[in-house]
């Protein structure tokens, strides 16, 4: 049990202790009935000789011999009367002063021990009367009566001096001690008795004296003595009067020595021996030796069986309330107190006593409230109860075990103020330390446990151990550390040795030294009895943590697992703590179970809070973004403290960029900044903010946040890369001479260049059109940082500007070696793939250009590349007349992206390449579907134009003609031209050669493109020829000579002319 915890002690009913054993004896019966026999013969005696003295019967003798009459017949109150009016009418007769014995032993007989006292007192006085020695013994007995001890004695000490050979000696010795005894002078009462047993060693009322001596023994605490002298008793006297007497006063005698047993069996058999007018008597003594021996349920039925019995004894109330008491002591406080309700209804004598008891019912019952105001009620009472100081303890208690220390406290300091002599003082001041100490006064407890510890005494002990708590509590680790080392040494049983042993351990473990507790609360973790209790437990938890502390995870691990497989208190710590344990110790498995169960409960606990930042953390590590947000928020939401919140938001930020949701990520990094600005996370959370911007597409934002960082963190860890952001912002709003000029300010210095910044730098002199300067960079870039994670995308976009450049072959080299390079990332990849084969494709390496753009279509890239690479490998195929694997590409491209925005094209394209290859029918249908979902596009007339090839090649001539014709209705460039040479390529192919030649002169007259013109021409020449019209052949034959004389055809021209002889 903790130091200060309330203990109740059953106590003994402190209303029998001052009972007198022989209620009503306090003379000798035997002394009495003897006085009264001399009494008797004395008068009668003074009678006769009246009688015989006055024959002749005068007035005086006469009135004398009446009242003489009266006393005979036991008539006192007339006798005394007939005696006072002879004294009154004859107070110098000769027999007056026996008339005024006779009358003061009628007043004695009446109780009327004044009047007889004042009789006496005149007779004692006359030194000539005969029987003075008789009439001092009655005087005595008067004052005894009249409560005047000290004239009792004083008058029993003349007799004995006196008349020491008087027959009433002994009894006056007796009756002297008798009133010595009363006057509770013990010490002289038993010389008195000593005294007469001496003097008269065959005296009749020996077994008296040996029994009063007894009784004043007992009353001077000679306990032993008492045995001895009731044991001489019974040997010399075996049927004295006062047996029965002696039987109770020896039972009380070994009570006195705590011979409980040995009184119980002395009551026992003298209650076997003991008349029944006596028996209550024995078994109440019974019941209460039985409760004193704390055999409660034998005195309890003791009680229950003397008030069935002997209801109606003297016994009885006291009886009832013992039954009470011992009911109590026995632990059923529902049967005391009902027993105890009816002692304070009905028995007036006791109400008190009962109302106390009840009291003590409600504290065994805990029930503080009603048990302090019956106390304070007792208090208020009036006369006060014998037992003031034990309610006022009692109250101070109650006080206490309600929990109002400060009242307690200043109780318990009354009471010693009060009562320090008490037996109950040091206790008192033992709570008021122990008050005081829950008060948190630890200073002022220490000081009054110091006093208790000085005193020594019972509760010496329980300061110390309460005194080493409030060393503890004042943070007094070193003292407090001596202290429970000092307990543990002389630690009483196993109880107190573990919970000594869990506060030596928590003295090192507060001071910091963790391997001192590890070593001091070791014990706790192997005794199952510690484990099994709850506060000791938690010194295994405490040893698993200092076990941490000091480096040792696994055998941390093993000290936590055994707390939590007994815990019911401080699980969440535990949990938390044996997670960073196995963690620590490598079982990343057993920590992550570890926390899972952890994070389940509330989040309004501190250690669930940081298992929810820890698994959190963990689960964003293995990628289960999802979960850990779902935790991170369960934290936020308990309102952490600022070392939980920032790194939470930090993560929860950080998982939103990870989601490419920038502009969700740069509010939580604000919010971040905001809350709380002077984290270690802020200068971080704001570069990431800036960075979150800057990926949201808000250069504005993300060059004032860059901006804001580089302020604040001037010389942070972030400056270089804030400055890129920075100018990569610049760039974004159109600065781009502000971001080139920022970047380069950081490239010429040895401290900030990095390869970062030389590729901002390059796309920066990118946007301001400095060619000579991007490529500068980029080939420094290269150059310097060859392994750079830059260098692919350096090497792509350096390609670019050489592309734009028309150095298709250094180009090619770069974007080849990009591809190589496992590092870059398949977006460059893509995108130097796509470049390479348009490179190929300038170099005329068509074939390569045509591999490249199909590979590209295959490996995965997004709709957009895919499908421009196989259109890009449709053309390259048609250019190398591999028509087949052309159509192929081009119909794939359409098949899988029909929305994308070279579909128009590419259908153009397939249906040419058909067309090229012969598939008229294809290539018709191929067109007529682009008419149909592209009726409004600009490049209609390609189509129209198709169909009206593929009608001309399929000799559908006036289909053909129709076609070309809507081609030259809506359209006036080459290939309306061409449109109208098909026109007269068709009138030719059917004979119509006049026909043929108007068309074919048309082209020349209406179009003017060489091309067309010069062929048209040639045709019209060979039309004429058909005509048999040479004039008109050679004449347009030396047109296209003269006119357009570096085409082609002009050769042919002059070939047709030759032939024609001119």
């Amino acid at each position: 049990m903790p130091p200060g915890c309330l203990r109740y002690y059953n106590r003994t009913c402190p209303f029998r202790a001052g009972r007198y054993i022989c209620p009503g004896r306090t003379e000798t019966p035997d002394v009495i009935r003897r006085w009264s026999v001399l009494l008797a013969l004395a008068v009668g005696l003074a009678c006769g000789a009246v009688a015989r003295g006055q024959a002749a019967a005068d007035g005086a003798a006469k009135r004398l011999a009446a009242a003489n009459g009266l006393y005979q017949r036991g008539l006192h109150k007339l006798a005394a009367d007939e005696y006072a009016e002879f004294l009154r009418e004859y107070p110098a007769h000769p027999e007056a002063q026996t008339a005024r014995y006779a009358m003061a032993i009628c007043r004695y007989r009446l109780g009327e021990h004044a009047a007889a006292a004042e009789a006496l007192a005149v007779l004692a006085a006359d030194a000539n009367f005969a029987q003075r020695d008789e009439a001092l013994a009655v005087l005595g007995h008067c004052h005894l009566a009249l409560k005047q001890p000290d004239k009792a004695v004083a008058v029993f000490d003349e007799l004995l001096a006196k008349y020491p050979q008087s027959r009433h000696a002994a009894a006056a010795a007796l009756n002297r001690a008798q009133v010595l005894y009363a006057g509770g002078k013990s010490a002289e009462a038993l010389a008195a008795c000593e005294a007469y047993l001496r003097s008269y060693p065959d005296g009749a009322s020996r077994d008296a004296a040996m029994y009063l001596m007894a009784l004043c023994q007992q009353a001077l605490a000679r306990h032993a003595d008492v045995e001895k002298t009731l044991a001489e008793l019974a040997r010399a006297h075996p049927t004295s009067a006062y047996q029965h007497d002696a039987a109770l006063l020896l039972g009380q005698a070994l009570e006195a020595q705590k011979k409980f047993d040995a009184a119980v069996e002395q009551y026992r058999k003298s209650a076997a021996a003991a008349p029944a007018a006596r028996q209550a008597e024995f078994r109440f003594s019974l019941a209460g030796a039985l409760h004193k021996a704390g055999r409660y349920d034998e005195a309890a039925r003791q009680c229950t069986s003397l008030l069935a019995e002997f209801a109606g004894s003297a016994y009885a109330p006291a009886a009832r309330l013992q039954l009470g008491l011992s009911q109590l002591a026995a632990g059923k406080p529902d049967a005391a107190r009902q027993t105890l309700e009816g002692v304070a209804r009905d028995d007036p004598q006791r109400a008190t006593a009962a109302r106390y008891w009840l009291a003590q019912c409600d504290i065994a019952q805990k029930k503080f409230e009603p048990a302090l105001a019956a106390l304070e009620a007792l208090l208020k009472q009036t006369p006060p109860p014998d037992n003031m100081p034990t309610i006022a303890f009692d109250r101070a208690m109650c006080l206490l075990g309600l929990g109002r220390y400060e009242d307690a406290a200043g109780s318990f300091g009354g009471y010693r103020k009060e009562h320090g002599n008490a037996p109950q003082a040091a206790e008192a001041a033992y709570r008021q330390a122990f008050c005081l100490h829950k008060l948190g006064r630890y200073d002022q407890s220490h000081a009054l446990c110091g006093e208790v510890i000085g005193a020594g005494g019972a509760f010496a002990p329980a300061a110390r151990e309460l005194d080493a708590e409030n060393l503890f509590l004042l943070n007094n680790h070193a003292e407090a550390a001596k202290a429970f080392a000092l307990l543990l040494e002389n630690a009483r049983d196993e109880d107190q040795r573990l919970r000594f042993t869990l506060r030596h351990g928590q003295c090192a473990y507060m001071a910091g030294d963790y391997a001192a507790a590890a070593q001091r609360l070791a014990p706790l973790a192997d005794s199952r009895k510690a484990l099994a209790d709850d506060q000791l437990a938690r010194g295994v938890l405490l040893l698993g943590d200092a076990l941490l502390q000091t480096n040792k995870p696994r055998e941390a691990a093993e000290a936590l697992g055994k707390y939590l497989a007994v815990a019911k208190q401080d699980r969440h710590e535990a949990q938390l703590k044996l997670a960073t344990a196995q963690l620590r110790s490598g079982d990343a498995a057993a920590a992550e179970k570890t926390l899972a169960e952890l994070v389940k409960a509330p989040a309004d606990s501190p250690w669930v809070q940081r298992g929810l930042l820890e698994y959190g953390q963990m689960l964003y590590r293995q990628n289960q973004h999802p979960r850990a947000a779902e935790l991170l928020g369960k934290l936020l939401a308990a309102n952490p403290p600022a070392d939980l919140e920032a790194p939470a938001m930090y993560l929860l930020a950080f998982m939103e960029f990870d989601a490419k949701r920038y502009g969700e990520s740069a509010r939580r990094f604000a919010q971040l900044i905001q809350k709380h600005p002077r984290h270690d996370l802020a200068d971080e959370a704001m570069f990431q903010r800036g960075r979150a911007l800057q990926e949201a597409g808000d250069a504005a934002g993300a060059l004032a946040a860059m901006q804001q960082y580089v302020a604040a963190y001037p010389a942070g860890r972030q400056a270089a890369a804030a400055r890129q952001v920075i100018a990569a912002s610049f760039t974004k709003l159109g600065k781009s001479q502000e971001a080139a000029k920022a970047l380069a300010s950081l490239a010429a210095d040895k401290k900030t260049v990095s390869d970062a910044v030389l590729y901002d730098l390059a796309w920066a002199l990118r946007e301001t059109k400095d060619s000579a300067g991007s490529i500068a960079a980029y080939r420094r870039l290269l150059a310097e940082y060859p392994d750079s994670r830059l260098a692919p995308a350096a090497r792509v976009e350096l390609a670019d500007w050489l592309y734009e450049d028309r150095q298709y072959e250094p180009a090619s080299k770069l974007l080849e070696q990009a591809i190589a390079d496992k590092r870059t990332d398949t977006k460059a990849a893509t995108a130097a793939r796509y470049r390479l084969g348009q490179c190929y494709e300038k170099l005329g390496q068509a074939d390569k250009a045509a591999a490249v753009f199909m590979a590209l279509a295959g490996q995965g890239a997004d709709a957009a590349v895919a499908a421009a690479s196989l259109y890009q490998a449709g053309v390259a195929y048609a250019g190398l007349g591999r028509t087949d694997e052309a159509e192929a590409a081009l119909a794939q491209m359409l098949a899988k992206y029909p929305k994308d925005e070279r579909a128009s094209a590419a259908m153009l394209k397939l249906g040419e390449v058909q067309a090229q290859g012969g598939k008229h029918n294809e290539a018709r249908q191929t067109y007529t579907q682009f008419l149909a979902a592209y009726p409004q596009s600009e490049f209609v007339y390609l189509a129209q134009f198709g169909i009206g090839w593929s009608a001309e090649n399929q000799r559908k001539y006036d289909e053909a003609r129709t076609w070309y014709k809507k081609v030259i209705d809506g359209h006036s460039g080459p290939v309306a031209a061409r449109a109208q040479f098909q026109i007269g390529e068709t009138y030719f192919a059917e004979g119509q050669y006049e026909k043929a030649a108007a068309a074919l002169l048309a082209v020349e007259d209406v179009y003017a493109y060489p091309e067309w013109s010069a062929r048209a021409l040639l045709e019209a020449g060979r039309a004429f020829e058909q005509m048999k019209q040479k004039e008109l052949a050679r004449k347009q034959y030396a047109t296209v000579i003269s006119k357009y004389k570096d085409r082609p055809e002009a050769a042919l021209a002059e070939k047709q002319l030759k032939a024609l002889g001119g």
